[in-house]
């Protein structure tokens, strides 16, 4: 699984495997939801179907995404 931080208060699950599918297979995504308001948190947790689209997704830290500046951690 792939932390990664400052994704669009707009991206959606879709968009979000869209972008990392350059990694490798993307298995799962899962977009944080504030409780509250039902709105997105601005992190997700990335799974990936093998270690090397994982490690490729962690090379992406620090590029953009939907214009925000992404990180990333596993």
């Amino acid at each position: 699984t792939v932390w990664c931080g400052g994704i669009s208060w707009d991206a959606t699950d879709a968009d979000v495997k869209e972008f990392f599918s350059q990694c490798g297979e993307v298995s799962d995504v899962r977009i944080r939801l504030d409780n509250a308001t039902g709105k997105n948190k601005g992190f997700c947790h990335i799974d990936f179907t093998t270690k090397a689209a994982h490690d490729a997704a962690l090379a992406l830290t620090d590029s953009e995404f939907m214009g925000r500046t992404i990180r990333l951690d596993s």
